[in-house]
C-alpha cells in the first residue's frame, strides 16, 4: 500500500501548534499546506474568504432560550401547570433549529462584522471522471472553557435531563396531582436550565496545539495526495481541500460549497471528510447528525465500510453527537454526500482536544496508517463509479442555486 504513516506523521508534528482562524499559526498552517500542494507539482488555488461570527452566537443565544424557558416552566409549575407545560414543549421546539443545518442560517455568516479565512485546495485527475472524490480537512484549531469530550457529554446529559423534566411536567399537568414533588420538578428544571445557560457561556481561545483535532487529518490529507498523484490512479478526479474556520461555525467548508457547488455534479462528487483521526481504536463514519437524524453519505459509507471489512479493520457507522459539528454537515445540506472519518477510542487522548494538551505525542502513525490505507482500498476498487443516478436523499435536499 502506497501510503507511508511516517511521511503523514512528520506533517502531525509539524503542525501541531496553536492556528485559531485569523491567527499567525493560522497563516503559518496555511502556507505549510500550500508548500505541500506545490511540492507534489499541483496548482495550489488559495481562497480568502470572510465570515460572520453571528451563527455562532446565535446558536448560543438559542442555548440561552432554552434555558431561559425551562427556568420559566419550572416558576410556573405549581401556579400555572399548563403554562409550564407551553414553555417545555416550546423549548422541545428548538431542538431541530440548533441540531440541524439550516439553509436559512448561511446568511447570518455574511450579516455583521466579518472575520478573515482562507481555504487551500489542489485538483488532480481528468475532467469527465466517473466520480470525483474531494477529501478535505480542516486545518484551524481552537482552546475551549471546556473541551470537546467535556462539552459534548454535558450536552447530551443536558438533552436527557430535559427530556425528563419536560415529560414530568406534562405528566403532571395531565394528572392533575404532580407525578413528583413540585419542588423536585422544580429543582430539575432549574438544574436542566443552569446546564444550558453553563454551555452558553464558555469562552474560546487559541492554546490548542490541534494534532489529534485536526493536525491529523491534514497529514492524511497530504500524504493522500501524495501517494495519489505519484502512483496516478486513473479514472477519478480529486479535489485535496484543507479547510479554515472549521472550528468558527464550519465556514470554510460553507465558503467552498457556496463558491463551487456549480463545478460539482451531485450524483457523481463525494466528500470524504478527515476529522480526529489519529488516535486508536476503531475507524468511525459518521453518516448522520442531528434531531431527527440525518443521513449524508449512503453510497460512501457503504464503500468505506466495505474497503475497511476487506482489509480486517475494525470500523463502526456513527451518529455525530450534540454538541459537536463536522465540516461534512453543509456540504451534505447543498445536497452532496458527504461523511466524515474518523479514528479515535474512548477515554484516549480525545479527552484532550480543544486543550492545551492535544499534542502530536498523543497521535498514533498506526491509526494514520488505517486511516489512508482504508481510504486507497476504496479508492482502488472504484467503488463509487456506479450507480451514478440521484438519489433520494439528493433529491430532496438539492441546494445551491
Amino acid at each position: 500500500m502506497p501510503f507511508d504513516a511516517h511521511r503523514a506523521y512528520q506533517h502531525v508534528q509539524r503542525l501541531a501548534f496553536p492556528r485559531r482562524t485569523g491567527s499567525e499559526g493560522a497563516r503559518q498552517a496555511a502556507d505549510y499546506v500550500a508548500a505541500e500542494f506545490a511540492r507534489l507539482g499541483l496548482a495550489v488555488e488559495r481562497e480568502p474568504f470572510t465570515f460572520s461570527s453571528l451563527p455562532q452566537r446565535a446558536g448560543k443565544g438559542g442555548l440561552l432560550m432554552l434555558g431561559l424557558a425551562l427556568l420559566g416552566a419550572s416558576l410556573l409549575i405549581e401556579p400555572s401547570p399548563w403554562g409550564a407545560v407551553v414553555l417545555a414543549l416550546g423549548s422541545l421546539g428548538l431542538l431541530p433549529l440548533l441540531t440541524r443545518w439550516n439553509r436559512g442560517v448561511e446568511k447570518l455568516f455574511s450579516w455583521g462584522p466579518q472575520q478573515p479565512g482562507e481555504n487551500v485546495l489542489a485538483r488532480w485527475g481528468p475532467d469527465g471522471a466517473a466520480a470525483e472524490i474531494v477529501l478535505l480537512a480542516h486545518y484551524d484549531s481552537k482552546s475551549q472553557t471546556f473541551p470537546l469530550a467535556l462539552r459534548v457529554v454535558q450536552v447530551q446529559v443536558t438533552l436527557l435531563l430535559m427530556l425528563a423534566v419536560v415529560s414530568l411536567i406534562l405528566a403532571s399537568a395531565l394528572r392533575g396531582p404532580p407525578v413528583v414533588a413540585p419542588a423536585w420538578l422544580k429543582g430539575g428544571t432549574l438544574g436542566v436550565g443552569g446546564l444550558l445557560l453553563l454551555l452558553a457561556l464558555g469562552r474560546t481561545g487559541n492554546r490548542s496545539p490541534g494534532a489529534l483535532d485536526n493536525a491529523s487529518g491534514v497529514a492524511v490529507l497530504l500524504e493522500l495526495a501524495r501517494s495519489l498523484t505519484a502512483s496516478r490512479v486513473g479514472g477519478l478526479k480529486f479535489t485535496f481541500l484543507a479547510t479554515d474556520a472549521e472550528e468558527e461555525g464550519l465556514a470554510g467548508a460553507l465558503r467552498y460549497i457556496q463558491r463551487h457547488a456549480a463545478e460539482h455534479d451531485r450524483w457523481r462528487t463525494f466528500f470524504l471528510n478527515l476529522d480526529l483521526v489519529g488516535d486508536e481504536g476503531p475507524l468511525r463514519i459518521v453518516s448522520r447528525y442531528g434531531l431527527p437524524p440525518l443521513s449524508t453519505g449512503r453510497r460512501l459509507t457503504v464503500a468505506l465500510k466495505e474497503a475497511a471489512q476487506e482489509m480486517g479493520v475494525p470500523v463502526r457507522e456513527v451518529y455525530l453527537p450534540l454538541g459537536a459539528g463536522t465540516d461534512q454537515i453543509p456540504l451534505a445540506a447543498w445536497g452532496f454526500e458527504a461523511v466524515t472519518l474518523q479514528h479515535w477510542r474512548w477515554f484516549g487522548p480525545v479527552l484532550a482536544v480543544h486543550s492545551p494538551q492535544d499534542t502530536a505525542d498523543h497521535v498514533s502513525p498506526a491509526a494514520l496508517r488505517e486511516t489512508g490505507e482504508v481510504v486507497w482500498r476504496m479508492i482502488e476498487k472504484s467503488a463509487l463509479t456506479s450507480g451514478s443516478s440521484p438519489s433520494p436523499r439528493g433529491k430532496e435536499e438539492g441546494g445551491g442555486n
